[in-house]
């Protein structure tokens, strides 16, 4: 999810994309232990803000993983600068490149313990 002054702006899903079987339909296309049908939420949701003309810069993500390197990428492209995420996927290289572009990233695990 996007959001910029407590407003939320896009979200975004892991899937397949548009017009493409989801893989519960057509199955995994797996290679090196990611699904190559699969398009990551944060991937969705800039696509969202660009087909609905909906401008990112200076906004934050809300993820439940932290960004992959494409994912960051991306994130760094679409000017957002906070990134908020609630389970750790330590990629060095998206965190460098987080770093260098001065987003701020936030780790912030789910406050309600689990039963």
């Amino acid at each position: 999810m996007l959001t910029r002054e407590h407003r939320i702006l896009t979200t975004g899903y892991n899937g397949a994309p548009r017009g493409v079987e989801h893989c519960s339909e057509a199955g995994c296309i797996v290679v090196h232990d990611h699904c190559q049908r699969a398009v990551h939420a944060e991937a969705n949701a800039i696509v969202q803000g660009a087909l609905h003309g909906i401008g990112l810069a200076g906004a934050t993500a809300y993820c439940t993983h932290e960004p992959c390197v494409n994912c960051s990428k991306l994130l760094i492209s679409a000017g957002v600068r906070r990134i908020v995420y609630l389970t750790a996927y330590p990629d060095p290289v998206a965190s460098l490149l987080l770093s260098e572009a001065g987003v701020e990233v936030e780790y912030a695990p789910d406050p309600v313990p689990a039963a």
